[in-house]
C-alpha cells in the first residue's frame, strides 16, 4: 500500500505495536508543545542557521518519513557533526542527514559510482563490508530543517534536509527498514574534455506495506522496481541533476533473475555466499 498524506494515519492504525511506537516516540506529546520546543530550540542556533533554512512540519507535508540509504543501517541514529560533510558545509548545528526523496539521498551519498567499480572482490564468506547495495531507512519526524546552499553547497542537488534534537524524543532516533537497493548497471557517453554523460540502472526493492518518493513527483509502493536514472555531464558519475527515466514494477522472478546476474551483487548462486537473503 502506498503511504500518502491522506492514509498514512489510517495506514499506521493498521500496524503492528512495534511499529507504532517506532512511528509515533512523540504521541504522549502535543504538536503545540513540540513547535514551542523546536522554535526556541532554532532561536539558539547561529544566525547562519536561522536565515538558511525553511522549516517542515510532517503534519503539513507530502513526505510523511524522512529517508537515508546506507551500506550498514545502525540500531539508533543521533545528531552529531557529520565526519564527511564537505568545504563550506555548515560546522555548528548537530544533524542527522536526511532526505525526501531516494535520488536525492543517493545523489547526497555521491559514491555510489565508484563503490560500484572500485569495491573490492569477496572471498571471505562472513564479511561484514560493502556488497553491493544500500539500506532504505525512514525516520518518523514532526519537524525537519530543509537547509540551502549556503549551508550544504550541494543542498539544490541533493535536496538535503536535517534532522536535529530540540526536545527528547529527537535526540535519539530510530530508524525504519522501507528496503534496499542496488545498480545493475553504470553506463558512460563520452563528451569529450567535458565530464561524460551518465546513465544508472537502479532497482529497488520495497518491503511490504511501504512506499517511498523515487523523486519529488513519482512515488512507489511494495514490491521489486526496475528505475532508469540518467545525468548531463557529472564527474566521477555522480547522481548530480538525476533525471528520473523509465519506472517498472519487476515480478519476482524477474527481480531474482537481474539479482543473481548482477556483477554488484557478485554470484549469488554460489552457496558461500548468501546475498539472496541481502
Amino acid at each position: 500500500m502506498s503511504i500518502n498524506p491522506k492514509d498514512f494515519n489510517k495506514w499506521l492504525s493498521q500496524q503492528s505495536a512495534e511499529t507504532k511506537d517506532k512511528f509515533m516516540p512523540n504521541k504522549n506529546k502535543d504538536i503545540a508543545t513540540k513547535d514551542e520546543d523546536f522554535y526556541n530550540w532554532l532561536s539558539l542556533q547561529s544566525t547562519q542557521v536561522q536565515n538558511n533554512v525553511k522549516v517542515v512540519k510532517q503534519q503539513e507535508s507530502k513526505y510523511k518519513v524522512m529517508l537515508r540509504t546506507d551500506k550498514s543501517v545502525p540500531d539508533t541514529f543521533f545528531p552529531i557533526m557529520p565526519t564527511s560533510a564537505g568545504d563550506g558545509e555548515d560546522n555548528t548545528c548537530p544533524r542527522i542527514c536526511v532526505g525526501p526523496t531516494l535520488l536525492g539521498c543517493l545523489a547526497g551519498y555521491g559514491r555510489v559510482a565508484s563503490d560500484l567499480t572500485e569495491h573490492p572482490v569477496h572471498t571471505d564468506p562472513e564479511s561484514k563490508s560493502f556488497i553491493g547495495g544500500y539500506y532504505i531507512s525512514a525516520f518518523a519526524y514532526t519537524h525537519a530543517l530543509d537547509v540551502n546552499q549556503n549551508l550544504v553547497p550541494e543542498a539544490p542537488i541533493t535536496d538535503e534536509h536535517w534532522l536535529v534534537g530540540f526536545d527528547s524524543d529527537s535526540r535519539v532516533v530510530k530508524p525504519v527498514r522501507l528496503g534496499k537497493c542496488f545498480v545493475n548497471s553504470l553506463s558512460y557517453r563520452n563528451k569529450g574534455n567535458v565530464a561524460p554523460d551518465v546513465s544508472y540502472e537502479l532497482i529497488v526493492e520495497l518491503d511490504p506495506g511501504n512506499s517511498l518518493w523515487l523523486d519529488h513527483n513519482v512515488e512507489i509502493d511494495h514490491g521489486n522496481w526496475f528505475v532508469t536514472i540518467s545525468t548531463k555531464s557529472c564527474p566521477g558519475g555522480r547522481l548530480n541533476g538525476a533525471e528520473l527515466g523509465s519506472v517498472t514494477k519487476l515480478d519476482d522472478i524477474e527481480y531474482k533473475r537481474i539479482k543473481n546476474l548482477s556483477a554488484v551483487l557478485l554470484d549469488t548462486n554460489s552457496k558461500s555466499f548468501p546475498l539472496l537473503s541481502w
